[in-house]
């Protein structure tokens, strides 16, 4: 079973991969570089904190167009896990996110839809 981790710099990815490192989940930790406001600072935080390897920087899409001004992109984390899904054939995706993000797709009734 192929299980992929959509994987940030914040703390919420710091402790998800945490937790299943310490349930001895094999799983790819995945970046996907979306071309927003603040990849490139992400992706050098990403390149100093952790070995070469350990997470998957991809390029291969690109949303910075439709980044709204308060750097939210709508349905982000759809097309993140169909991005996981399609591209590295992920039988499980770890998506994470704090309680209070504003996103509309990371909440329970999102995750029991998918």
């Amino acid at each position: 079973m192929k299980e992929v981790m959509l994987f940030t710099p914040g703390l919420d990815s710091f402790l998800a991969n945490f937790v299943l490192k310490n349930d001895n989940r094999n799983f790819d930790r995945v970046y996907f570089d979306l071309g927003c406001r603040y990849s490139d600072s992400e992706i050098m935080f990403l390149e100093r904190t952790y070995e070469k390897g350990y997470v998957r920087i991809d390029g291969r899409v690109f949303l910075g167009d439709m980044e709204l001004d308060n750097c939210y992109v709508p349905n982000r984390n759809l097309i993140l896990c169909t991005l996981a899904q399609s591209v590295f054939n992920a039988d499980v995706i770890y998506l994470n996110g704090v309680k209070c993000d504003r996103a509309s797709d990371n909440n329970l009734m999102f995750r029991k839809q998918t």
